[in-house]
Parts: C-alpha cells; sequence; structure tokens
C-alpha cells in the first residue's frame, strides 16, 4: 500500500454499522440466458454462449464466486473508465443559508460541517441507513471525503488519503491548498475565514487552466496526465492534490438568481474552476448561493449523495462564527499550485468539453399540476405512473416507442451499488399505445394502467434479486491477470461479434435513461444540466417526485433536437392526461 493511503478498499467497512447480506448469483442456467443482452435464443446460440463461458474461464469463475464475492465486490474498482466526469458525476442544488453570509463565511460553514460529518462517519456514529426495516450498505460514506482520483502511468485509481487537513480551493480558473494546522484549535474557523477572504482577493497569477484537463474524456486524461507526471513541478502539485480532504470552489463572477440557474452554472457553467478528481466539490457563487457536486468515479452513489450532501448542509445551517477576540488576524498556510502544462493538451481538453456541452439556457423544470400528494391521495404509485407518462411523451415526440432505463438502487445487499433494467415492459408499451389511440376508447383503460404499473413493480423487483450478469461479466475482467486475462477478452470478444454478426445479438446503446434519487428538503433539485450525454441514444433525466410538484432536470444525447422545453409540455399534458384517468377510476 502507497505512503498515506488508508485503504485499497472501494468500501469501508466500520464495525458500528451493521453489514447487510451478500446478494444472491443468478442460477447458472439464468446467467447463460443473458437476458440484458437482445439475444435471439435457439440450439446455435446457447451452444455458443455455453462454449464461450467454458473456453474463456468465465463459467469457473462464475463458480469460485460463491467463495469469493464479498473479496471482489469490496475491493474491485469498475468505474475506472469513468473519467468523462461531467457526463457521469452530478450536482446538487444546496438549499440557502437562513443567514445572510458571505460567500467566505458560508465556505467555512461547509468546510466546519464536513469535518464533523467526517468525523461522524469514522467514528461510527451515523444512523444506519434504512429502506423499511432494512439496513442498507454504508461503505460508501467514506468515500466523501481524502478521496480522489489518481490518473498516471499505472493507470487510473483511487486514492484514499489518510491526510485530512488539505483543502482545494479554486478561484479565478487557478487552485491553492490551505493546510489546517489544528481542526481542534478553538479559532480554527476564524482562520479559516481570514485565509479564505485573503486567497479571494489575490490577483491572477495565469497558471494554465488545469481544471479543464481533469473533467476532458477518458482518453484525453489518460495522455495528458502521464505526460504532466514526467515534470517535477506537476509531479508535486498532482501529489498534494491527491490528499485533499475536499475542494472549494468560489464562482465570484456569478449571482444566480434561483437553485436551478445554480445548477447548470455549477455543473457546466465553468469546467475550468473546478478539480473534477476529487470525491467532493463544494460551489459557492458571490451570492453565498451554493451547490455540490459528487464524483460518482470515487463511488458516490446518487442515494449516497443526496443523503451525505444534505447531512453537510442541516449541519452546516447549525454552525455559527464563534465570536472572533479583537485583532484577531493569525492565518494558515496556503500555496498556489504551480503547472506546466503544454497548451496542446489545454486545447484538446476544451475540444472534448465542447461535444458535450448543451447549449439551452434552461435544464430544470418544475411540474405542480401532478405531484406525489395525488398519487398518494388515490393510491397510486408515483415513480410508475411517472414512467408511463414518459413512454407516452417518447412515443408522441418519436413518432415508435423507445426503452426507458431505469437507474435502481442495490444498496440493501452489502458492497453492491447501483443496476439499471428496462422499465418498458410490453404491458406499458400496450397501455400507451391505447391511451394516445383517441379513436379507441377501452372500458377496460384503467386496468391496463394497473397492469402497466405493476409490471414495472416486477421487473425492478427481479432487477434487484440477484447479481446482474454484465457485473458478474466486469468482476471477471478486472480480477484476470496475464494469459488468462488475454485469453477471457478475446473469446468473449470474438463470440460477441460472431453472434452480432450472424443477427442473433443486438448491442444498443441506452435510448432513454432516468435516475429518481431519495427526497430531501435540503437538496431541492438534483442533476447534471448543460450536458449532453455520449453514451444514450435519445436522453436522459433526473426526476423527483414531492409532495407540492415534480422536478425534472435534462440531459439530451449528442444528436437529440428536441428542446428540453418541448418534451416538457408533451410530459405534463400526459401526467395531467393520467391524473384525468386515475380520478375517473378512483374518485
Amino acid at each position: 500500500m502507497e505512503k498515506d493511503q488508508r485503504t485499497r478498499d472501494i468500501y469501508e467497512r466500520h464495525p458500528n454499522y451493521p453489514a447487510p447480506p451478500l446478494i444472491p448469483l443468478p442460477p447458472l442456467e439464468e446467467f447463460y440466458e443473458l437476458s440484458e443482452l437482445r439475444l435471439k435464443k435457439n440450439i446455435f446460440t446457447r451452444f455458443v454462449i455455453r462454449a464461450l463461458f467454458k473456453f474463456s474461464g468465465l463459467e469457473r469463475f462464475y463458480f469460485d464466486l460463491k467463495d469469493n464475492l464479498e473479496f471482489y465486490l469490496r475491493t474491485t474498482d469498475m468505474r475506472s473508465s469513468s473519467l468523462y466526469a461531467p457526463v457521469v458525476s452530478a450536482t446538487l442544488a444546496m438549499k440557502d443559508d437562513p443567514e445572510k453570509l458571505s460567500p467566505a463565511e458560508r465556505a467555512v460553514s461547509f468546510i466546519m460541517a464536513a469535518k464533523q460529518f467526517y468525523d461522524d462517519i469514522h467514528a461510527g456514529n451515523l444512523k444506519p441507513d434504512k429502506f423499511k426495516d432494512q439496513i442498507l450498505e454504508m461503505g460508501q460514506y467514506p468515500n466523501f471525503f481524502s478521496t480522489n482520483v489518481i490518473v498516471d502511468k499505472n493507470g487510473v485509481r483511487i486514492f484514499k488519503s489518510k491526510k485530512n487537513n488539505l483543502i482545494a480551493v479554486v478561484v479565478r480558473n487557478e487552485i491553492y491548498i490551505v493546510e489546517i494546522d489544528s481542526w481542534d484549535d478553538p479559532q480554527i474557523a476564524h482562520k479559516i475565514k481570514i485565509t479564505l477572504e485573503k486567497i479571494l482577493r489575490e490577483p491572477r497569477k495565469n497558471v494554465p487552466e488545469i481544471g479543464l484537463l481533469s473533467a476532458a474524456s477518458a482518453l484525453t486524461q489518460r495522455k495528458a496526465f502521464r505526460r504532466l507526471q514526467k515534470n517535477s513541478v506537476n509531479q508535486k502539485s498532482l501529489e498534494m492534490l491527491k490528499h485533499v480532504f475536499l475542494t472549494v470552489c468560489f464562482d465570484l463572477e456569478e449571482n444566480p438568481r434561483n437553485y436551478s440557474q445554480a445548477l447548470l452554472k455549477t455543473h457546466s457553467g465553468n469546467f475550468a474552476n473546478r478539480w473534477w478528481h476529487t470525491s467532493l466539490q463544494l460551489v459557492i457563487f458571490n451570492n453565498a448561493r451554493a451547490c455540490a457536486i459528487g464524483n460518482f468515479s470515487t463511488y458516490l452513489d446518487g442515494n449516497v449523495m443526496m443523503g451525505g450532501i444534505a447531512e453537510i448542509r442541516k449541519r452546516a445551517a447549525l454552525f455559527r462564527l464563534p465570536e472572533q477576540p479583537p485583532d484577531f488576524k493569525q492565518e494558515l498556510n496556503y500555496n498556489l499550485l504551480h503547472w506546466e502544462v503544454p497548451d496542446e493538451l489545454i486545447q484538446r481538453a476544451k475540444r472534448d468539453l465542447d461535444k458535450i456541452k448543451d447549449k439551452q439556457q434552461q435544464a430544470s423544470f418544475f411540474i405542480k399540476n401532478v405531484n406525489g400528494k395525488f398519487f398518494k391521495s388515490c393510491g397510486v404509485p408515483a415513480v410508475p405512473a411517472f414512467i408511463i407518462a414518459l413512454q407516452m411523451t417518447v412515443k408522441q415526440l418519436l413518432g415508435h416507442h423507445a426503452d426507458i432505463s431505469q437507474f435502481i438502487a442495490l444498496s440493501k445487499y452489502r458492497y453492491m451499488d447501483l443496476t439499471t433494467t428496462i422499465v418498458s415492459t410490453e404491458e406499458v408499451k400496450s397501455f400507451v399505445d391505447l391511451i394516445l389511440d383517441d379513436s379507441k376508447n377501452d372500458k377496460k383503460l384503467f386496468d391496463l394502467f394497473k397492469n402497466a404499473v405493476e409490471s414495472q413493480r416486477s421487473k425492478i423487483r427481479r432487477a434487484r434479486s440477484c447479481l446482474g450478469n454484465f457485473d458478474i461479466i466486469s468482476l471477471f475482467f478486472l480480477n484476470l491477470k496475464g494469459w488468462k486475462r488475454i485469453r477471457g477478452q478475446w473469446s468473449i470478444a470474438i463470440g460477441f461479434r460472431l453472434l452480432k454478426k450472424l443477427g442473433l445479438l443486438r448491442i444498443n446503446r441506452r435510448e432513454v435513461l432516468v435516475s429518481h434519487p431519495t427526497l430531501y428538503p435540503e437538496i431541492p433539485l438534483v442533476g447534471r444540466p448543460g450536458i449532453r450525454l455520449p453514451y444514450v441514444k435519445y436522453f436522459a433525466l433526473h426526476y423527483q417526485i414531492w409532495q407540492e410538484e415534480i422536478t425534472v432536470t435534462y440531459m439530451p444525447g449528442l444528436k437529440w433536437e428536441i428542446s428540453n422545453e418541448k418534451m416538457t409540455k408533451v410530459l405534463q399534458k400526459n401526467l395531467e392526461r393520467l391524473q384525468e384517468l386515475i380520478i375517473e377510476n378512483t374518485h
């Protein structure tokens, strides 16, 4: 283990947090089916799949997993290729502070709240997450702090530092490192405030915009950071950054009017004024409005992001600077990080980011006519109903159905994170076809609606019942070494290519991808606004069904041309149409 590295585990276990059960493996026959792929089932495909699994070693790996599953899940980084941070990481708007604070004062409140939260995580003092009576996985919470991505000649990896006293401060596209001399100092909050205020007054030094490189595509980053590591100036700066506790970014040129605008400006308004390799970034504007960015590549999933950042916001709102001693002017040590970066690398990063930048001025919308209170009063599950309205919207906009994949949490199992499943079931599509056909007036329409709802819930239950096929294959590839790895990768690749060429296998990009993270009043809005996603064919969205409204934040695909505003209008009409159907049959 490297010097000052606290662990290599992806998930960190504390004895005070009960461990949920391990996820079951799928039955072997079900594993052979590869249900997540569009595979034509016949004797030939079954023969090819079985032969591939045997020759590649995948079948043997499946049997060995029964004894090694916990180790592989705890230690295997399955996200090392997810470096294109703006397309995978999420931004969360934080509720405004009740007091009128300066940007530096709000930053101090977050830093002190974060340290308190960090202490409670590592002391095992947090109340374990639960869903109903089920204890959930808590091993991602330590990843909020002193956890960073490293890209060098050895590849991409997560580095978890033992240190907790280095704060990265990003302002004017430059990165400073502030060193906390003692968290136990009664005046530490004043020292941080004085130091931040001094940094904010510093003139720009015109160092390269290194933040852009940390946001670029995986290919650009692998090339760029390997090259930067060869220079001693860059090595020194990167060594400091891998021990950062958290990052605070100041966008003092901006005064966002509302949460929607703050979310957009945080996520895609200033790529250079960030350090995307850190696990947690706090972005503070001139009017002290603030958002947080959670790094998906450091294993912060949606619900963990929501819960942890809500906790920081809650604690920050309770923090107030103690009375400052007269003439107190002590500051902390801080240093500007220096870089020697060829301009061609910066330009390449800019091209990467131009490809994914969405030029629409609004990405987040609020639907108030239909809300959680309505669905609850009618006894209708809100999430499946929303998906049906979205399926109607997709059919109307495209002229045909598209498959909607939904993120679902697997945190009721040990060392598990997320999976996706297609919720565009045949029942959903049949109902949508009927309700959109104005020439038909089927008296059983509401029964078909209920069937469409239940079909989604059944599909999600199945997806949560065992480890997914792709997860098993990913664990297999990532834990192979030497000749076995070459044999396994080539045999699977050649076999799948053969099936694809014969028309027996289709591997498509996700068409529509949706996520509905848990609700926290401290986090009014979430998403990746202002970004186009290269891994979806049509679009993706985050949605949250609140008691009084539904919030939606869009991320179009690279070639999606329908505006966010138009999509929202059609979606709202379809939600209202479902509302009418539900009222007719439940009141």
